[in-house]
């Protein structure tokens, strides 16, 4: 297995930026209705950025300052000031749906999933490749290449990111 390392809190701008990120799920247009957004973070807070690196292993990062906006969405904003738009959407459980909102480096919306306890938001990237093709073609999905999942034509993406398989967390949050 090949390990992708990042700079610091490049991860959530990662999740964001798809096309740098092999076997991700994105669309053109919003799957994810912002009125129906969920509020795990509640108002927002300060938390640090963990990577795995290995095992259960995870380095600390960077801090992000995660604000809600009016339109119920969130701005992820780093150390450096660069902000990334995500919109979270309750899957059940502990599991949310992120979609990330499209910016100048990346036209499309992105897609991660969250599972979110008390402090602490564990990141996962669910990879293309890895998902059982016979669900992702019920649902609608559409490939580009083995690695790229389109879900512009999924109808109920809900139910999809419900079944995604997730793999390994990529990174964890932890409110300072």
């Amino acid at each position: 297995m090949v390990k992708n390392r990042r700079t610091p809190g490049a991860l959530l701008v990662l999740a964001a930026i798809c096309v740098l990120l092999a076997g991700c799920f994105q669309s053109e247009q919003s799957k994810f209705p912002l009125a129906n957004a969920a509020a795990p973070f509640g108002e927002g807070g300060r938390y640090v950025v963990y990577e795995r690196v290995a095992g259960d292993r995870f380095e600390r990062q960077e801090v992000f300052d995660i604000t809600r906006r009016p339109d119920r969405a969130y701005d992820f904003v780093n150390e450096k000031g660069e902000t990334l738009t995500m919109s979270l959407h309750a899957l059940g459980g502990d599991r949310f749906v992120g979609q990330a909102s499209p910016s100048k480096n990346q036209p499309g919306y992105g897609y991660v999933v969250f599972r979110i306890a008390g402090n602490e938001a564990v990141l996962y990237l669910p990879q293309c490749d890895k998902q059982d093709k016979s669900v992702l073609k019920a649902a609608g999905v559409e490939m580009n290449g083995e690695y790229e999942c389109i879900v512009d034509r999924v109808t109920d993406p809900a139910e999809l990111f419900k079944q995604v398989v997730l793999g390994e967390p990529a990174s964890k949050l932890i409110r300072e």
